[in-house]
């Protein structure tokens, strides 16, 4: 859009030790635009887990978001089997 600028900051990390997995990743926005005001909005999700030796994997995550004064909040799960052939 013209007349608006944007800037963004992204940080994320993985760390996996001894089966346990865990996972950070955080950005923020920047948008200026001419005759309006500044808008900050930020994203931020973790989650953590677990690799049985059987193949098995069982992992939990959050997400929160403020994105234009809307703010949005997830949990989530997953479960997955490996198999190797």
């Amino acid at each position: 859009m013209s007349g608006q600028e944007r800037d963004f900051l992204t940080l994320a990390g993985r760390l996996d030790w001894h089966g346990w997995n865990l996972a950070i990743a955080y950005t923020r926005r920047e948008t200026r635009a001419s005759g309006s005001a500044e808008l900050e909005d930020f994203q931020f999700q973790t989650s953590v887990g677990y690799r049985f030796a059987s193949g098995l994997e069982v992992n939990v995550g959050w997400y929160i978001a403020n994105e234009d004064h809307i703010e949005t909040n997830r949990i989530g799960a997953l479960l997955a089997y490996s198999v190797s052939f």
